[in-house]
């Protein structure tokens, strides 16, 4: 279904797939099914950082980053057969992006298979235009308790929420990867330093790790903080 090859892009260690079927990352991650990401930049541009150099000579490229599980995760796009996944072992590729990213299944063949049994012009319509869009697997603990958040909601708060969830109590990913740099070029910087302020990462909240239901139900009051409102009650329950 995909080819996998080892490469150096940018001084950077990089596993890309390749061979993929219309598969849009910026679709995916921006279609309101996740709010566990960030992007780093498109098309050579940068929305986190001051860089304005081009990653790339190709004329589209995009990158984000997103926490899955216990990891953090670079992944990037020139075009919609590949996916390009930075600083990431083969076994970390196959335990957890291979199925979160949804790559082993052939969704060619289920459009194909669905178009092939309807005459719905609505449907067929929606085939064509979601065709870059794949479901990400999520756990079934973290998309419950997202759209917990999400009720009554916009996205920009539900990600903001969740965040600041996570900072208080996850683990900080960046610093257990040995990360110094922010990753995300924000003010979790130390001023004219490398180093990673840890006060402003806490604030920050993207690089944390998703809290497990049982450190919610010991600690539910751990919630307040990022106001959640009357959605506080069901994400107890």
């Amino acid at each position: 279904m995909f080819v996998k090859k080892r490469d150096y892009i940018n001084g950077k260690s990089a596993l890309i797939i390749s061979g993929l079927k219309k598969y849009s990352l910026k679709d995916t991650f921006e279609c309101g099914q996740c709010f566990r990401f960030v992007k780093l930049c498109e098309k050579g541009g940068t929305n986190s950082g001051d860089s304005e150099k081009e990653p790339f000579d190709e004329e589209y490229y995009i990158e984000y980053m997103t926490v899955v599980e216990d990891k953090l995760i670079f992944v990037g796009q020139r075009n919609d057969e590949e996916l390009i996944f930075y600083g990431i072992e083969d076994e970390d590729f196959d335990r957890i992006c291979l199925r979160y990213f949804a790559l082993d299944k052939d969704y060619e063949k289920i459009r194909e298979d669905i178009a092939s049994r309807t005459d719905s012009e609505f449907l067929l319509t929606a085939i064509d235009v979601a065709a870059g869009i794949r479901i990400l697997r999520q756990t079934p603990w973290e998309t419950l308790f997202s759209f917990i958040v999400s009720q009554n909601n916009n996205i920009p708060r539900i990600k903001k929420i969740i965040r600041m969830i996570c900072s208080e109590y996850g683990e900080n990913l960046a610093l257990k990867e040995g990360i110094s740099d922010c990753p995300i070029k924000c003010k979790g910087m130390v001023k004219n330093s490398s180093k990673l302020d840890t006060g402003a990462c806490k604030e920050c909240g993207i690089c944390y790790m998703f809290p497990s239901a049982e450190a919610v139900r010991d600690n539910p009051d751990f919630m307040l903080p990022s106001h959640p409102g009357f959605r506080y009650k069901y994400l107890v329950d």
